[in-house]
C-alpha cells in the first residue's frame, strides 16, 4: 500500500469516525500501517486479535503503547480527528 492510499483512507475515517488508532507494525526491514476504527482492521492489514485488543486499550487510556506481538513491533497511536472549519462570506 502507499502512502497516498494511507492518508486516502485515513482522511476518509477521520471524517467518518470520532475516534481511531493508527497501528505501525515492523517485521525485520518492513513497516506496515494500518487504522483501526470501532475495533476493527480499516485496511485489513492487522489481523491479530490481541493487536485490535491494545487498540482499544491505546484509545481507553489515550496514550501511545509500544509493545512486541509476536516478533513483531507495534505501535499503536490513537488519534481524535480535529473538526473541519469551513468559512464562508463575503468578505466584508
Amino acid at each position: 500500500m502507499s502512502s497516498c492510499e494511507f492518508f486516502k483512507a485515513l482522511t476518509k475515517a477521520g471524517s467518518e469516525s470520532d475516534r481511531m488508532v493508527i497501528v505501525k507494525m515492523f517485521v525485520g526491514d518492513n513497516a506496515l500501517s494500518d487504522i483501526i476504527v470501532n475495533g476493527k482492521s480499516l485496511l485489513g492489514i492487522t489481523t491479530n486479535k490481541e493487536v485490535l485488543e491494545l487498540a482499544g486499550k491505546a484509545l481507553t487510556e489515550e496514550r501511545t503503547v509500544e509493545t512486541v506481538v509476536n516478533d513483531v513491533k507495534v505501535i499503536l497511536e490513537p488519534v481524535e480527528p480535529r473538526p473541519t472549519v469551513i468559512v464562508v462570506g463575503s468578505g466584508l
